[in-house]
């Protein structure tokens, strides 16, 4: 196999029209960073992409010559996917992360290397908002096509059900658009069929009107109150309706400095209502209470602080109610 450095000069020659990163540049260890450093890997040549044409031509050169290549939209998954040893990352996050709004018919068009926050803030400014990360941070390509839940699934179903168009740079260098009606088979297969059907280069995604202001926050118990939040949770979800969500997390340090319960709140409506409709939960006595109206696109970035760049992390999975005994939780 030839090195990093003829990869970065072929392409290069051949009319790439992005950045291209080898270990000897300045940027490359910026380059290779993960949202988990644990999925942190040494990649031969980093090609951040402008276009379609260029991620064709990194596909094409990389099966020529039996390089393997991934592609990183966020880099946020814990698992590695975004990163190789030596290969070849695609990255979208430098060049193709704009979003622009049709609001005439209630789309918005993303770009693979976004992320949820572009999304929200471009959006919000019409009334429109669809299903994203209730951690904005993250990009928009792995969160949408391993599914996609947030505060919105409630009303709109998951971010996956709401993907009306990708546009796909496939594994033979192919640029295709798939929608319903439009190489229907493709779209299938990215919403959920398996993986590595290709390289999504843009999103483009069902809209719906919003409210510019939430209630939401975090609500901050002792340890010992863990029995009596999930039992409050047990009992809610059963009646809870579309407009509101809850997220249960418990955390060896919270803003205590010792480890706490947190409560992560969602209502889309008047605050008045949504104390009433999670008024056990309040009445459970937390020691902080963070919920207040908020701009919706806010609401996102409510997690943010507890998930820095750089450290080790791993992540499984979410449960839904019924959680655990209140049995268990005591022990």
């Amino acid at each position: 196999m030839s090195s990093p450095t003829s990869w970065k000069a072929n392409l290069a020659s051949s009319g790439f029209t992005g950045d291209l990163v080898v270990s000897s540049d300045p940027d490359y260890a910026s380059a290779i960073v993960r949202y988990a450093k644990n999925a942190q890997r040494n990649a031969g040549l980093v090609a951040f992409v402008k276009s379609p044409q260029d991620v064709s031509l990194v596909i094409k050169y990389a099966t020529a010559n039996s390089i393997p290549v991934v592609v990183r939209g966020g880099g946020c998954h814990t698992s590695g996917t975004s990163s190789t040893n030596g290969g070849i990352v695609i990255d979208l996050s430098r060049h193709l992360k704009t979003v622009r709004v049709d609001e005439a018919n209630k789309l918005a068009h993303v770009g693979g290397g976004a992320d949820w926050a572009a999304v929200d803030a471009e959006a919000i400014k019409y009334g429109l908002a669809t299903v994203g990360s209730i951690i904005n941070l993250v990009g928009v390509g792995g969160f949408t096509l391993g599914g996609g839940h947030g505060w919105l699934t409630g009303q709109h179903g998951f971010a996956i059900d709401n993907l009306v168009q990708a546009t796909v740079v496939t594994a033979d260098g192919s640029t295709l658009t798939a929608n319903e009606s439009t190489n229907s088979d493709l779209f299938w297969g990215i919403r959920g069929g398996g993986p590595n059907f290709g390289c999504v280069t843009e999103f483009v995604f069902k809209l719906h009107p919003q409210r510019k202001e939430v209630f939401a926050g975090a609500l901050i118990f002792p340890p010992d109150r863990l029995a009596e939040v999930i039992a409050f949770a047990d009992e809610w979800y059963p009646t809870s309706n579309e407009t509101e969500a809850i997220r249960v997390v418990t955390t060896n340090k919270g803003p205590t400095g010792v480890p706490v319960v947190v409560v992560g709140l969602f209502f889309n409506g008047e605050a008045e209502e949504g104390k009433q409709r999670f008024k056990k939960l309040f009445d459970l006595g937390p020691i902080m209470n963070l919920v207040n109206t908020i701009p919706y696109e806010q609401s996102n970035s409510m997690e943010n602080h507890n998930v820095t760049y750089g450290l080790n992390y791993k992540v499984d999975g979410y449960l839904r109610p019924p959680l655990v005994t209140p049995q268990i939780a005591t022990k």
